[in-house]
């Protein structure tokens, strides 16, 4: 998959509604989160493994 298909896919997203920036509840724009995750793929830190996000700052 290209980055920008990931960025697409990304963008299609629900967002949180209210998000509280308090407790970081925002966002991570499409853009940098598909070249975040990119790069790791490319890098081999992706393939093969369990990926957990835990959705903190």
């Amino acid at each position: 998959m290209s980055g920008r298909k990931l960025e697409i896919i990304l963008e299609e997203l629900e967002k949180k509604e209210n998000p509280n920036l308090i407790l970081e509840q925002y966002p991570t724009p499409p853009r940098i989160a598909s070249e975040m995750l990119m790069l790791a793929f490319n890098r081999g830190d992706i393939e093969g493994k369990i990926v957990h996000d835990l959705g903190c700052g």
